[in-house]
């Protein structure tokens, strides 16, 4: 069974590894001098750093902080400013002295008003609470994401690993072989074994080459895999080998029922499910408002011009008309008003009983989204906690075969090099063993990977 396939499903699972923050340059890290390749924090920084995804998540994380800003920055009162200038041909009113004229008059208005809602139901101010609900929301799918994106670097990455060894034992099976092929000649020219054994063993030596090729063409399709999801074009990368031949194969016991309240406290997707509960709840009330009167305060400031206008002076008890400028106009006519604005909701077409209809519907289906999130989390960790298990067991089972096997053949060896048995013996046993080696090495990685689950699950750092 490929590593791949062991746990991709666990979506929910991430190794939480030393990362650097996101960056818009597609730079390479610097490979180990002493392995020249790269390690997987190496590759999972890297992966956080460029992957396509993230960053299109980041901008929406920026839009969704951007909407919870100009929520806040509602509150503030609003201020607007109004300049007109129009002209009228023929007989119309003058605005500014609201007598008929039948002349070309022109006429020019200026205002500055401001309003601020005082009361709407509180809308505003859950509206905010929401948005931030919101913000908090798409904040913890931001770092699922990362989780996800880590999970699957490190499961290629494994996958790399496992494909190498399993090459390597191809490989001395067939230099096995080989040196089994040279040894039956000299006993077929000695006239000591038929020529039936020295085809037999000619036979398994093209079958040993031919697997060899699909190795080392699946170890090319594992790196292959890996360069893809690193969004790679260097064809000349490879990995780090990390030192798990000190790895510690112990039996990993867990209470699953004591870690599953650890992973629940930080895993993003209990935390988004949680927002999301809270933001719904928000929603009831912002729809209930719909049911309050808004009240709105109002002020304005503002004055007006016309060029048809005469200033009117008495002089030695004669009104005289002169010309009235510009700015006399705008000291004279200007205006200032305050108002107060109350809309009551009568009948709006049940539309708002109806949004607090479909809000509470809408809460109710977030707290059963959020539950069956809490039941899944609690059965990945009890599933990973007893393939932890089985894949110890597996392990144990495996590498006991291995070395009763390894006993088996090289007797079978013996025995064959001198003609006591046949060469299908031969391969048979050879073929066992070789068998039990790709056994305990997958039964070896995957053990690691459920391992490092579940130092996951119980918020522990993860790195190889």
């Amino acid at each position: 069974m490929q590593l791949q396939r062991i746990q991709l499903k666990w979506s929910v699972v991430a190794l939480m590894l030393l990362v650097g923050h996101s960056s818009f340059g597609q730079t390479e890290p610097a490979t180990d001098s002493t392995t020249n390749g790269w390690s997987l924090e190496q590759c999972v920084r890297y992966a956080l750093e460029n992957n396509l995804s993230i960053k299109s998540q980041d901008l929406s994380l920026k839009v969704q902080e951007n909407t919870y800003r100009a929520s806040q920055y509602s509150l503030l009162p609003s201020l607007s400013a109004d300049v007109s200038q129009s002209t009228t041909i023929g007989r119309a009113v003058d605005p500014t002295t609201y007598t008929f004229v039948d002349k070309t008059v022109m006429n020019g208005n200026g205002s500055i008003s401001a309003n601020v809602v005082l009361f709407n139901g509180w809308q505003k101010q859950n509206t905010i609470k929401k948005n931030r609900y919101d913000l908090l929301a798409t904040s913890s799918e931001f770092e699922k994401l990362k989780n996800d994106i880590s999970l699957n670097i490190t499961a290629a990455y494994l996958q790399i690993l496992l494909d190498e060894e399993l090459y390597r034992v191809s490989e001395d099976q067939l230099t096995l072989t080989q040196q089994q092929v040279a040894q039956t000649r000299k006993l077929v020219d000695a006239g000591k074994v038929v020529l039936g054994n020295l085809l037999d063993i000619q036979a398994q030596e093209a079958s040993e080459e031919l697997q060899l090729v699909n190795s080392k063409n699946k170890l090319a399709l594992s790196n292959l895999q890996l360069i893809q999801l690193l969004d790679l074009t260097d064809t000349t990368f490879r990995i780090a080998q990390p030192a798990l031949d000190g790895f510690d194969i112990a039996l990993v016991t867990s209470d699953y029922n004591s870690v599953y309240p650890i992973a629940e406290g930080y895993l993003p997707q209990i935390k988004t499910a949680q927002f999301r509960v809270e933001g719904a709840k928000t929603a009831i009330s912002i729809a209930q408002g719909g049911y309050y009167p808004q009240l709105t305060l109002g002020a304005s400031y503002g004055s007006s011009y016309s060029d048809n206008r005469d200033q009117v002076t008495v002089v030695n008890g004669v009104p005289v008309s002169k010309s009235y400028p510009f700015f006399d106009q705008l000291q004279d006519n200007k205006n200032l008003g305050v108002y107060f604005r109350l809309s009551i909701p009568i009948f709006s077409g049940f539309s708002t009983r109806y949004n607090v209809s479909n809000s509470k519907a809408n809460y109710h289906r977030s707290v059963i989204a959020l539950q069956v999130e809490k039941n899944n989390l609690y059965k990945e960790i009890q599933q990973a906690s007893s393939d932890a298990v089985a894949s110890y067991n597996r392990y144990t089972a495996s590498n006991k075969s291995v070395e009763t096997l390894n006993q088996a053949f090289k007797y079978n060896e013996n025995r064959f090099n001198v003609g006591l048995i046949t060469s299908l013996e031969y391969n048979t046993a050879k073929n066992k063993l070789a068998k039990a080696q790709s056994d305990l090495l997958q039964a070896r990685y995957e053990y690691i990977f459920k391992t490092k689950i579940m130092d996951f699950y119980r918020g522990n750092p993860i790195k190889l």
